[in-house]
């Protein structure tokens, strides 16, 4: 996936980034890229908090521009979800842990409990604001993305399902934005 490679160079070259602003930022430009590239690579309902359209600029070309001015360090979550098939999503979030103020990222996981949906929230990324880096934050959610693509094109939960049961943290669903 060339496209993924292409984001990795970018994220991954970039300086160490500045606290919560940056990494908030970091992960809008994130999501904006996913959010092309899954509803135009596969048939996905791909949705965004914030809203795509007011964090960034549609540039054509499967391009966004992270809108500048918008006060990111004032966000307390991003979201990516997929409305069309399985309720699968990319979530981060900036909160308090143990007295700490801490950036949290990874993957919301839909299963299917009798007649009930359980989302479970599955860690690839913590650390408190002040160590956060954008790079490292990547590297951690980089293979849950490749999988989550796979179940897009698939249309089957199954490829993100098994790579975060293997290997991250299973963790209570937060509350969601946008979602019931």
């Amino acid at each position: 996936m060339d496209w993924l490679d292409d984001l990795d160079q970018r994220i991954v070259s970039e300086s160490e980034m500045e606290r919560k602003t940056s990494v908030a930022r970091g992960l809008v430009e994130i999501s904006l890229n996913l959010l092309v590239r899954f509803s135009l690579g596969t048939d996905a309902e791909m949705r965004m908090y914030p809203e795509q359209w007011d964090a960034g600029h549609y540039q054509g070309e499967k391009s966004w521009e992270v809108r500048e001015d918008i006060d990111f360090g004032e966000l307390g979550e991003v979201l990516l979800v997929d409305r069309s098939h399985k309720g699968a999503g990319l979530f981060s979030e900036f909160t308090l842990s143990k007295g700490r103020n801490v950036v949290r990222s990874g993957f919301i996981v839909p299963e299917r409990v009798g007649e009930n949906e359980i989302n479970w929230y599955f860690v690839a990324y913590e650390s408190p604001i002040e160590k956060a880096d954008l790079a490292d934050l990547w590297r951690a959610i980089r293979p849950g993305i490749e999988a989550w693509y796979e179940s897009l094109i698939r249309a089957d939960i199954t490829p993100l399902a098994e790579h975060c049961e293997r290997t991250l943290d299973r963790r209570q669903c937060p509350s969601l934005p946008g979602r019931t």
